[in-house]
């Protein structure tokens, strides 16, 4: 396969947002294991990247500390910018966790020191400029994920949209219109293996939109898949999980196959992979969860004319 490539200068950036707890974090270091992580709390990090089983590749060095330090990204984009250039980054993407809470505690640092509008105009500028033009060296997709700022309503009518919870006045209105692929995190009920999903469509309530072009409008929260379906080259580990992406391929095939039973396969794998593999429960749950969201995505693909002809 031929991956995409990104040309210099050009940011490729992911958004995925909502309440705290839902699993934005964990998901996305689950299907990126190999990114370097920008983190609000390193350590929080790190004690995911050793439950889902990737301590021993590298993750606790790509792993770095920010706090509400967020002079200190710039200081660790333009390192990660020299290794590009080198030839020398070992990550498959970048993932920004948290990244509203460093910017909301920086410029309420400033804030505090002169003028809140100074604060947000810094704020504004930080993120639109300085961010988004080391975003466009890395030559690797760079993921924010965030907090949500709810919708606004008036008399039961929604007013303003919720989006990525940001500082400011301009700065929210501006960032949903970066990222390529932006999404809203949700429940859903009819889904108990996994309840929680992505909303890639735009709707009266929330902040959406996917222009790659790959995710159904219930999306999992599976960034890995997303951005190789968008031909991305996102590694998984290679010391830990060198039969990942095999066994992902057979279970997409027999989760395609529509003479087959979803649970049986689902079950069937999870205990051969148990058996045949010093797997954690965790990897083999993620195998499985990778699976499903290549198929619910190739279904969509190929769809793609059928949705078009029923708008008519």
């Amino acid at each position: 396969m031929t991956f995409r490539k990104i040309p210099e200068g050009t940011a490729t950036i992911c958004a995925g947002y909502g309440p705290p707890k839902e699993g934005k974090t964990r998901s996305a270091l689950a299907g990126c294991p190999t990114a370097h992580v920008i983190a609000n709390n390193s350590e929080s990090v790190r004690s995911q990247f050793a439950a889902l089983g990737y301590d021993n590749e590298g993750t606790r060095a790509r792993t770095i500390h920010i706090g509400n330090d967020a002079e200190k990204i710039l200081t660790v984009m333009e390192g990660l910018v020299v290794k590009a250039k080198q030839g020398r980054m070992k990550g498959s993407a970048i993932i920004f966790d948290d990244f509203n809470m460093v910017i909301a505690g920086a410029t309420a640092r400033r804030a505090g020191l002169g003028s809140v509008w100074n604060a947000y105009r810094w704020a504004k500028h930080f993120l639109t400029v300085n961010l988004v033009d080391l975003c466009g060296q890395v030559g690797v997709p760079v993921i924010f994920i965030m907090h949500e700022e709810a919708p606004r309503e008036i008399n039961g009518f929604v007013v303003q949209k919720g989006r990525p919870l940001l500082p400011g006045v301009e700065l929210p209105k501006i960032f949903p219109g970066i990222p390529s692929f932006i999404a809203h995190v949700e429940h859903d009920d009819e889904d108990p293996l996994w309840p929680y999903h992505y909303s890639t469509s735009p709707s009266e309530r929330w902040v959406a939109g996917d222009r790659y072009d790959v995710a159904p409008e219930k999306c999992p929260l599976n960034f890995g898949e997303i951005l190789r379906q968008a031909n991305f080259d996102i590694a998984m580990p290679k010391k830990s999980l060198p039969w990942f992406m095999g066994a992902v391929d057979t279970i997409t095939g027999q989760l395609l196959d529509d003479n087959l039973n979803v649970g049986e396969v689902i079950n069937s794998n999870a205990i051969a992979l148990n058996e045949k593999t010093d797997a954690s429960e965790e990897q083999i749950i993620w195998a499985i969860n990778t699976a499903r969201s290549r198929a619910q995505m190739s279904v969509f693909k190929k769809s793609t004319l059928a949705r078009f002809l029923e708008k008519f």
